[in-house]
């Protein structure tokens, strides 16, 4: 048995990873996944529920609040592509906009009756899928396939009601967690000196928190400061704008949470801020410049993104600085556009935390997460 009700915009989806991170004496970190797969937290509303509709809810909760139970990712849905009669296991429906995989579980649901049926799935291709037991019901193309997972209704979660409607707030905790990366999936990573490199604009407004983890000791007459680590650490609040409609938005990004997995694989992401300027001009195939400011010279800071007038960019590890001057791999594109800098900035060895956040709306949603810069992974 699942619930046959779609919510309303607002759906918030929380992946929660598992990382023991230790830090040494001198402060460089040895870092350990602890789960494979994200533990995955749902929560939201139904609004403006029916007399009928209250009804299922409180019968569904009476069943299933003492247990696990199948539920849709409703951000993660696709509508039928073809009707199938009951007694059949092949299901037609866009999978890649449902990020489906091989064992993954689904809930079909029809929105005007809410009937539903629950299964898992195999042999998933991008525009279907097969069911691992026949459907007991027929389904048209008014359906909704949803990917679903095992999960564990909120107790003491509000169920408001005026004499004519209602609506339901839920929280929904992963039992068994769902499958991260679709089967079919081509996305890929590109990476500067193993790391690999977001390639996503940050969405405007996330601040900034610098920090020098240090214990300040007082001895009455006299104080000292302690510190482990070798160089300031950078923090902040990532955002991001991912397009669900958009296929390869979305392998891109579930590619790349699931090689991170949270705090464990460093990465490289811009500042896209102007944190270096050329000191004259850039030679095309060259790999020396010269900027005008003094470069950190710490493995956090070892990695900057050049842009272009044009609009295209080249990513670049530093591997010396003398004074000003930069020696880079691989080398400055033999491009005449390299005579055109916009701006060069740092591409900053990062982890994320273990927590990010999906805000679903229609088609698009914000993931957010933490960043922090690191020397080590």
């Amino acid at each position: 048995m699942s619930i046959g009700i779609i919510p309303d915009l607002g759906l918030v989806e929380v992946w929660l990873f598992q990382t023991d991170v230790i830090s040494t004496w001198n402060g460089t970190e040895s870092r350990m996944s602890l789960r494979p797969k994200p533990r995955v937290q749902q929560r939201g509303k139904f609004a403006a529920l029916e007399q009928d509709e209250r009804r299922d809810i409180l019968a569904l909760l009476a069943t299933d609040l003492v247990n696990p139970n199948t539920v849709p990712l409703w951000a993660w849905s696709s509508k039928l592509t073809a009707d199938q009669t009951a007694g059949n296991t092949a299901i037609s429906a866009d999978t890649t906009l449902m990020s489906l995989a091989n064992g993954d579980y689904v809930v079909l649901v029809n929105p005007a009756t809410r009937a539903t049926e629950t299964n898992t799935v195999s042999n998933v291709t991008d525009t279907g899928f097969d069911l691992d037991t026949v459907l007991t019901q027929n389904v048209t193309t008014g359906w909704f396939a949803i990917k679903a997972m095992v999960g564990l209704w909120e107790n003491k979660r509000t169920l408001g009601w005026s004499t004519v409607t209602g609506d339901y707030e839920f929280q929904l905790d992963s039992w068994v967690d769902p499958i991260v990366q679709r089967t079919g999936t081509a996305a890929a990573l590109n990476t500067l000196n193993s790391l690999p490199i977001l390639e996503r604009t940050v969405l405007a407004g996330a601040g900034e928190e610098p920090e020098f983890p240090r214990d300040v000791i007082d001895y009455g007459g006299a104080r000292v400061i302690a510190t482990r680590y070798s160089n300031i650490r950078r923090g902040s609040r990532a955002a991001f704008l991912v397009d669900r409609a958009d296929s390869d938005d979305i392998d891109y990004w579930r590619l790349f949470l699931d090689t991170v997995k949270g705090n464990w694989k460093a990465f490289l992401l811009s500042t896209q801020l102007e944190d270096l300027t050329v000191s004259g001009s850039l030679t095309q195939g060259s790999s020396t410049f010269i900027v005008n400011e003094a470069p950190l010279d710490f493995a956090t800071y070892h990695y900057i993104e050049i842009v272009y007038s044009d609009g295209t960019s080249s990513n670049h590890q530093i591997t010396n600085i003398a004074g000003g001057t930069l020696t880079v791999s691989p080398a400055i594109p033999s491009d005449p556009k390299v005579a055109n800098v916009d701006r060069i900035s740092y591409l900053l060895k990062r982890r994320m935390a273990d927590r990010c956040e999906w805000k679903h709306n229609g088609t698009k949603s914000i993931l957010s997460f933490t960043v922090m810069t690191t020397n080590d992974g």
